[in-house]
Parts: C-alpha cells; structure tokens; sequence
C-alpha cells in the first residue's frame, strides 16, 4: 500500500488531469472515504478542502476545517478558515473569529491572518478599526511581507491603496469642513447622518456630469423616500456635488428618521 502522503498526491494529479467533471467527482470520493476512515491526517484534509475550493463548494470546505480544527489546531486551519469566510462574503463573522484566535498565533501566521482582518473591515466600511491595524503594520512593513509572498501581493496592493486614500480623505474632511457642513444641511432635513467617507482616487474617470447612485437595504422598501428627497432637494444636491473636486468621491451614509436599516449615498464627479 502506498504511503497516506503519495496516496494523496496521486489523486491530486488524478483531478487536475480529470477529463470531466464526473472523474473529478470520483477523486473527491476517494478524498472522502479516506479522511472518513483517517480522520487525524492534516496533510490529506487540507488538500481536500483546496479541491473543494476549486469546485467552488466553499460550505463542504468550511465544513471539513472545522473537522481539520477539532482533530488538529494548526494554525494554518485557521487561516484558511478566515480566509473561506473572507471569500464568502461573510466579512462580519471572519473579523470576530480573527479577533479571538489571532493573540495565540505565531507571528509568522499573524501577519497573514491581519491581511485578511483588513479585507474583511474594508469590505464592512469599518475603515478606522482598518486604519488602526495599517498603521501599525506599516505601508512598508505590508510591502516586504507581500514581496515574501507573491500569492498575497493583489491582496496587499488593495488594502494600501484603499487605505491610504482613505487617508487622504480624512485630511480633506479637515480641510473641507465647509463641504460636510453642507451635508448635514441637505441630508439632516430627512435622514440622521452617520457618517461621511470621503475617498480620493487619483486615477477616478470622471463623468460628464454629477450624478446619485442610491444603494436600499433589499428589506426596506425606502427608494419612493429617497427619490422623493432628490426631487426636492435637487437644486441643492446639484450645487453641493458641484463642490467637491472631480477627484474625489464622498459616501454619506444615512439612515431614516425612524428606521435602522443604512442608505448609502455615493456622489462622484
């Protein structure tokens, strides 16, 4: 019988030379009913959960880290733990689940694990939870760890990039009180404000006129609300669009005067 090691690479060469999908079907059985009787064999599961990655099957995935994590707590479960939730779209648990494991990682893997953390606070608009772990990395702190890793390099280029024209609108918002003023003059009449992002873009295309989009929780119904409220206001939305600078873009997040759910409100020019 041939070792547990090879057995497993074998049928990773088997799926990536699988010629259709139900070949590919029959090694991921293989995979299944071997971990079934070989529950303990780290190796062999993560290999597997990377096939299911493939497959694009990130629940089973998470299913078998969780199973690769209660026989084994590698911190490489872990991260790919992270790392599949990041990829699901489920930013809000990857952050809580970080923030408890992290502490008793290596360092080695808590740099790895601290890139995710950002995806994730970014993709939740909690940008300055997302600045605190930025700064302290450090722009070229990011940089050495992504020339070490070529796999996270996308990955690190975003997070800078975003953060720091984050930063950079967090000078303008200083500089441009007058223009958040006027903000909360317009919105206040019919929203509470609870918070104005402004982002630059040095690259940003720029239409050929001011224009709104409007984002609406999918369960709330207040888009009739919100296009009432441009009716009205129209005049002064144009003249307050007017005066932001064509570089940048500024998010006023609202919500109704009697609901929880946000409005996101995103003026480019």
């Amino acid at each position: 019988m041939k070792e547990p090691a090879k057995k497993a690479d074998i049928w990773i060469e088997e799926y990536v030379t699988a010629k259709n999908q139900e070949d590919k079907e029959k090694v991921l059985g293989k995979f299944k009913t071997y971990l079934a009787l070989h529950p303990e064999d780290l190796s062999a599961r993560l290999k597997y959960i990377d096939l299911l990655v493939r497959e694009n099957n990130l629940e089973e995935a998470l299913k078998q880290i969780e199973e690769c994590i209660s026989y084994n707590a590698h911190p490489a479960c872990f991260v790919l733990k992270a790392d599949i939730l990041n990829t699901m779209g489920r930013f809000a648990e990857v952050i809580e689940f970080i923030r408890q494991i992290k502490g008793k990682l290596q360092e080695k893997y808590r740099v790895t694990i601290e890139i995710t953390e950002l995806l994730a606070l970014i993709n939740e608009g909690r940008y300055e939870e997302a600045l605190s772990i930025y700064n302290r990395l450090g722009k070229d702190g990011l940089l050495n760890y992504a020339a070490r890793k070529p796999e996270e390099q996308q990955a690190v280029l975003d997070i800078i990039l975003e953060l720091e024209a984050y930063k950079k609108g967090l000078e303008w918002v200083k500089d441009n009180k007058n223009v958040v003023a006027k903000a909360e003059e317009i919105f206040g009449k019919y929203f509470r404000i609870k918070k104005i992002i402004p982002k630059i873009e040095g690259d940003w295309e720029v239409p050929d006129s001011p224009y709104l989009y409007v984002k609406v929780a999918e369960e709330l119904n207040t888009e009739k609300q919100m296009i009432d409220f441009i009716e009205r206001e129209n005049k002064a939305l144009v003249e307050f669009f007017e005066s932001i600078p064509s570089n940048q873009k500024v998010t006023i997040i609202v919500e109704p005067a009697s609901k929880k759910e946000e409005i996101d409100v995103v003026s480019t020019r």
